[in-house]
């Protein structure tokens, strides 16, 4: 098993654990020990994009500020991830495809799977699969838990999926897509191509949100 394969089984834990919707336990169309929920591989994929580049949930926190949706102390958060060279030790550059930034995800998903930490559930017909929901299953939650009390190391995986859970608020894969695709450093990668870093544009959003206050 590589590195990146078991790095992105946490941020999926943690991304289910702190970014999931709560699902009412007896639910039909769910596993029955199923406590959090990711409606759609979209959504999933945006939540890990911004997990794994910094520097653009970093431009987002920002965009939130100033729109007023979030406070202007989150600006903190965001000058935050620019320091300590985070964008460079943190970011896992992305491939960007034709519903925006993609990384396959089943070796890493199989991790959580194969236990019975995590579920994935197809909804469509065999060769015509809609979409697929991912759901954190009770061990899992137990899991995530104990990680984070016994391997403190590892408390950056809660903690950024946490802020990644403030940032989206409520919103869908596609709205999630759609504030992506506004930086034009996103939208215009070409196909199949890495998405190229920011840190120096949000260096100087920032700043400039600093001389306006």
């Amino acid at each position: 098993m590589s590195t990146e394969t078991l790095q992105g089984a946490l941020r999926m834990l943690y991304l289910l654990d702190k970014a999931g919707t709560l699902v009412a336990p007896g639910g039909t169309a769910q596993p029955a020990d199923a406590v959090a929920v990711i409606d759609s591989e979209m959504k999933l994929q945006a939540l890990h994009f911004w997990m794994r580049n910094p520097d653009y949930l970093a431009h987002e926190i920002l965009d939130g500020v100033e729109q007023g949706i979030l406070d202007e102390e989150s600006a903190d958060m965001a000058e935050q991830l620019l320091e300590d060279d985070e964008p460079s030790l943190r970011r896992y550059p992305m491939l960007r495809y034709r519903f925006g930034a993609y990384e396959p995800i089943d070796d890493s998903f199989a991790i959580l799977a194969a236990p019975g930490l995590a579920k994935r559930v197809r909804h469509g017909k065999p060769g015509n699969v809609k979409r697929s929901a991912f759901y954190l299953l009770k061990p899992g939650r137990e899991l995530a838990e104990k990680i984070a009390d016994e391997y403190p190391d590892l408390q950056w995986y809660p903690d950024r999926a946490e802020l990644i859970a403030r940032v989206s608020g409520k919103r869908t894969g596609t709205e999630l897509k759609e504030a992506q695709y506004r930086l034009a450093e996103y939208a215009q990668t070409a196909l199949g191509d890495h998405i190229q870093p920011i840190d120096g544009i949000v260096q100087d959003k920032l700043e400039e949100l600093r001389s306006r206050t």
